[in-house]
Order: C-alpha cells, then structure tokens, then sequence
C-alpha cells in the first residue's frame, strides 16, 4: 500500500482521497475530476465510491441507494486502474472506497473490499439505526428524517443517538480499523439548521474525547473533511475545532479530504482547512 499523506504544517495541501464520482452519488464520470486535478496542478488524487450496503429486499423502491452497485464493482476498479496508468507522472490516482461500517452487517474489512486490492479506504459511520422498513437511518439525512429517528429510535434524547453514532465509531476503530476515518462527527450536519446539539456539553466532549482515544491507540488518520461547507450543510468542517486541537495533542495524524462530489470542488475550502489546523496547533 503507497504510504498516505497526512497534514505536517506546509503551507500548501495538494492532495485529496475522498472523492465520489458518477460511479455511486458523484455528479460526473471519474475523468471529469482527473481534469480538474490536474488543472489545479494537485498532486494526488484518491477515488472513494460508497461502497455498496445490502439493503433488504425491497429497499429499491425507497430511492436509498447511494452507492457503488455491486455489479459495478469491477468496472469501477478497473475504470480507477487504467486512469492510474494514463496519467502516470502527471497525477498520483489511487483506488479506495468509503465503506460504512455497520454492526454485523459490514465494515472495511469485509473480504470483498479486501479482493479489490485498494490502495486505502475510508471507514465511515452514516448509520446510527434502522428504520421499521429495515433500511438503515443515516445522522446525514434531511432534517426531518433526522428528528423523526431521534424521536422513535432514541426517545427524542440527541445524547442517546451521539452516543450511539460515536459507540459505533470506536467499534470500528478496534474491530474493522480503516486507514482513514471520515468525518468523524457528522453526527452535527443538521446542528446548522436544527440548532439540536450543544457541542460544548460536557457529556459530548466526553463521548468524543473517548472516540479520539480509541483511535490514538491505532494506526488510523483522521480526515479534516471540507465536502460539508462546499456544500452549504455546514459552517465548519467535520471535525470542529476543539476536536483538531485534541487529536494534536493525541498525536493522531490528519489529512485534509474535499469529499467531492463534483470536479469543481475537489479542493475546495482547503485555504481555510490549512488555516483551522494551524489554529489546533498542527
């Protein structure tokens, strides 16, 4: 596996590994970004499809499937491959996934991700639940699915369903640890219109300092992930800012990821990403 880049205070950041083309909910085909990356002379650039969930069946009819078809596994790969070799000398492309990690169901290091031969992968929890039709509840969803499943998976409490989302996290970390961990606090994508989560309440900086040291005592890095801003979710980056100046003071390395979904913003917010890391001490 090529050695990843994590964050050590230069004053530029070329590179990104979370990347979503048309192959899952990316809007253009991967060639689209490769030109982009190369217009912005970037230095590297990673392919990270959602890695596909087994929904029950049924679920076809609920328009949930955001990821990477299982049929299209191959071609993906392949597809990622072969622009490696085209742009060889002019851009580092490299092949991972984003693959949800979800309690006896799947986690990033399922032997089917492990047969692709990816160069990294990204280890994400969207989901905290399950809905009555057996599909998963995503802490990323619209706002009123948010509060719906806060109110019938957790009784309403935001301290139960964190507790839950970040639970899920530090299991990940010990049982299925990825190289990168994605957005670790997403859980706090709709705070900006919900106004739901005090993110200074002793009870939630506890729960996310026992996170952090979960991964301190792993090889995983922590992304700085700009794709909320770019956007408009978010006012700030996952993670915020007190969560940066704890993984320094842990040691945990960081890298900055755009989470594009479009060629235009895959290095987009990264001057203010370089700059709220300098401010956490990195």
């Amino acid at each position: 596996m090529k050695q990843l880049p994590v964050f050590d205070g230069h004053n530029s950041w070329k590179h990104t590994l979370h990347t979503h083309s048309s192959f899952c909910d990316g809007k253009q085909a991967p060639e689209k970004y490769v030109a982009s990356a190369l217009d912005k002379q970037m230095e590297v650039l990673g392919f990270s499809s959602h890695a596909p969930i087994p929904y029950p069946p049924g679920a076809d009819a609920l328009n949930v499937f955001w990821c990477l078809k299982t049929n299209d596994i191959w071609s993906y790969t392949e597809t990622i491959n072969n622009l490696k070799t085209i742009h060889a000398g002019k851009l580092d492309i490299r092949l991972g996934l984003e693959i949800d990690y979800i309690p006896h169901v799947m986690g990033p290091n399922h032997p089917v991700f492990r047969a692709m031969q990816l160069d990294y992968c990204i280890g994400s929890v969207h989901a905290a639940g399950t809905n009555p039709d057996g599909t998963i509840w995503t802490v990323d969803c619209e706002p009123d699915k948010f509060i719906e499943g806060i109110n019938r998976m957790f009784g309403g409490s935001v301290e139960r369903a964190a507790n839950e989302y970040l639970r899920r996290i530090r299991e990940m970390v010990v049982e299925q640890p990825p190289d990168i961990i994605g957005h670790i606090d997403l859980f706090k994508k709709n705070n900006t219109s919900l106004d739901f989560l005090d993110e200074s309440a002793r009870w939630y900086r506890n729960a996310v300092y026992e996170t952090l040291d979960a991964v301190a005592a792993s090889d995983c890095i922590i992304e700085l992930n700009t794709g909320g801003m770019a956007r408009g979710y978010v006012d700030q980056p996952y993670p915020s800012l007190f969560v940066l100046k704890r993984c320094r003071e842990l040691h945990i390395p960081v890298m900055i990821n755009s989470d594009a979904h479009h060629p235009d913003a895959v290095m987009a917010k990264f001057d203010y990403a370089i700059e709220l890391l300098r401010q956490a001490g990195f």
